[in-house]
């Protein structure tokens, strides 16, 4: 779930016109510039060429309009996140923050002028200052591109996507006021999870309450030599119920419920619309929460189907009620990727714009363009303009007080593109969104038990009255100590690095600069990395045999264990959700884009995280028998590292610190 599928499919990512310094708007209006052709059987692997669109099929296009001022949007934001400003806390309305990075109207208006020219009726488009929203059918986008669209479905999954084939293009007058376009020729990204296990089959546990050995990923010990634990360690057994959580990180009674004037939400891309409210109910019921359901859904409505769910969206938005019950808690359903997340999040009206997101996917950042990198740089853009770009949209979030949580990816610092130690050239590969430095980037660890398989006498022994009721059925962790998620201690290997794009921001910069002077601390060889770039994580939690319901097509809410930065992602969302409710039961902001806040906290209250120090991410995922590749990850020490960022939450300490704050 963590990641998109290992299928090479690109993440929706825009195209870009072929932009020219000799275009200028006294060029004819008839004149076009074609933007891509693609030929018709030129498809991402296991794509297939489908047929013709269904005759009521529509298509969402975006268009990415040349933005000024940057630099002053990048200083606000900045401001209003960073504890020590006057500014801390004064978020801009949504609107204002794309106020000041907008073109001239007169840019807006040509791009609008010309889609009515080609008929598109007004109500069709929509959009912000700086970006045009159009939702058209397929026949009306045909004629604004002078294209054809046909369907394409992914042989694997049966998952379908609308594509441009043959050239398509616009106005060349248009060229210096359109930056990009999305959702004309992007394929749809997957996510999967690092390791799903059936917890209960039938929904009762064997003999000894655990899981068969061949369902569970965890049940045997390890003896992969290339281990940072050695050659004999037994991985984590218990699984992690909300319980598990409060213990490790110092969640004590009085603050294990969030506030109910906290909102939070799980989001979710490409038409995974799907999750079930009884298993909601159910996960609750069987982990002793109290209880309280999803309530609201954002985005398109029309295709949700709270039933036969696959279960991805009922981990995240469990584990979000499991630790902070009570908040009002959301479901955000998204078209596409980053760009148009951004667009739908900051067009919300603020009744329904989520304090908190929970953002479980990434995607290696020099690929975030489908085509080809050779391709995508004659048409004047590549994987470097769409995340320049999509930082620059998520910086808006965080000049309005968004906390945009993302998870590091399961395939360790090695990523996709070296799954097998093949790749010298390029051993590490920063993963993105993770890698945005207007995002919190969160990391996995795995909780180690303190036993051998224990009796079954035993396993009652160890169970403390305090747990969720359901661990009396099962076993639930009892371990303290926290170790990197890697083979062979996790069945995925949580991501960590450094940027591509983005420069190292200054909030982080301390805690950066001393893990680069640590010369004992893993890291790859320096030509293989920006060491002055964005670093992450920023921070972990435990995100191995998390235990969650689903039915995942089946009848019934059936019991499960997920491991995966995605399990991660939500956990620590919401422990945002219960910082957030100190805030705002005391009449402050809510934190916003809470990492600045984190390096300062972890300056002035140590304290406040739990320090990881066993492991590295240089193993690749997923499962516990995957390589691990010398010289391609980093190591975890006595401080900031690219495994686990900050360490994890102590998060008695950080309420305790949120209290004392002056602003």
């Amino acid at each position: 779930m963590t990641s998109p599928q290992a299928l090479m499919l690109a993440l929706a990512l825009a195209l870009a016109l072929a932009l020219t310094s000799t275009a200028s708007a006294t060029v004819s209006a008839t004149e076009r510039t074609v933007v891509f052709s693609r030929a018709p059987d030129a498809f991402p692997t296991n794509w297939r060429l489908n047929g013709v669109p269904p005759a009521a099929a529509s298509m969402r296009i975006h268009f990415a309009l040349r933005q000024q001022n940057i630099a002053q949007l990048e200083a606000v934001a900045t401001a209003v996140s960073d504890p020590d400003s006057p500014q801390y806390g004064q978020y801009l309305p949504p609107a204002e923050a794309t106020a000041i990075v907008a073109p001239s109207p007169d840019v807006r208006a040509r791009v609008v002028a010309w889609l009515a020219e080609e008929g598109v009726p007004a109500k069709a488009v929509s959009g912000s200052l700086d970006s045009v929203r159009l939702i058209a059918p397929v026949a009306v986008i045909e004629q604004v591109f002078h294209t054809s669209i046909v369907a394409a479905e992914h042989e694997l999954t049966g998952d379908g996507a609308l594509v441009a084939v043959g050239e398509w293009s616009v106005p060349a007058h248009l060229a210096n006021d359109i930056a990009m376009i999305t959702g004309i020729s992007d394929f749809p990204i997957r996510r999967s999870s690092a390791a799903r296990a059936t917890l209960l089959a039938g929904d009762a546990p064997d003999a000894d309450g655990d899981a068969d050995a061949g369902e569970n990923p965890y049940s045997t010990p390890s003896t992969y030599s290339n281990s940072a634990f050695g050659n004999d360690f037994w991985p984590q057994l218990g699984r992690v119920v909300p319980q598990t959580i409060q213990r490790v990180y110092n969640i004590s009674a009085d603050h294990a419920q969030a506030s109910s004037k906290v909102t939070q939400a799980a989001v979710e891309f490409q038409g995974v619309d799907c999750f079930s409210y009884t298993d909601m109910e159910q996960f609750q019921i069987h982990v002793g929460v109290k209880f309280t359901n999803v309530s609201k859904i954002i985005g398109d409505t029309t295709r949700f189907q709270p039933i036969s769910c696959q279960g991805e969206t009922n981990l995240d938005l469990e584990q979000m009620l499991g630790v902070a019950s009570q908040a009002q808690t959301w479901y955000f359903s998204v078209d596409q990727w980053i760009y148009e997340f951004t667009q739908e999040y900051l067009a919300l009206p603020a009744a329904d714009s989520p304090m908190v997101t929970s953002l479980s996917y990434g995607w290696m950042a020099n690929e975030q363009c489908q085509i080809g990198q050779a391709a995508c740089s004659k048409l004047g853009v590549s994987s470097q303009g769409y995340v320049e770009r999509c930082n620059t949209e998520l910086a808006k979030l965080a000049a309005a007080g968004k906390s945009v949580i993302v998870c590091t990816q399961d395939e360790g610092a090695p990523s996709d593109l070296n799954t097998e130690c093949q790749n010298s050239q390029n051993p590490v590969t920063p993963i993105y969104p993770a890698s945005s430095p207007w995002v919190t980037s969160v990391g996995s660890t795995a909780l180690l038990d303190k036993f051998p398989k224990p009796s079954t006498a035993a396993v009652a022994a160890d169970a403390p009255a305090a747990d969720a009721p359901i661990c009396s059925k099962i076993r639930c962790s009892q371990g303290t100590k926290e170790a990197v998620a890697m083979s062979p201690n996790a069945a995925f290997t949580s991501g960590g690095g450094f940027a591509d794009y983005a420069a190292r921001p200054a909030w982080q910069d301390a805690a950066v600069k001393s893990f680069l002077a640590d010369s004992s601390a893993l890291r790859p060889d320096s030509r293989f990395f920006n060491a002055s770039n964005r670093a992450y994580p920023d921070i972990a939690t435990m995100g191995t045999s998390i235990f969650y319901l689903a039915n995942w097509g089946q009848p019934g809410s059936h019991m499960h264990t997920e491991g995966g930065t995605s399990a991660s992602t939500p956990i620590f969302s919401g422990i945002v959700s219960l910082l957030n409710s100190v805030r705002v039961e005391s009449g402050a902001a809510p934190l916003g884009f809470v990492a600045p806040l984190l390096y300062k906290m972890a300056d002035e209250c140590p304290e406040c995280f739990n320090i990881i120090t066993s492991g590295n991410n240089t193993c690749t995922g997923w499962g516990r028998q995957m390589p691990c590749c010398d010289g391609a990850g980093y190591g975890a020490r006595n401080g900031w590292s690219p495994t686990v960022g900050l360490g994890t939450p102590n998060v008695g300490n950080m309420i305790e610190y949120v209290k004392r704050m002056k602003r």
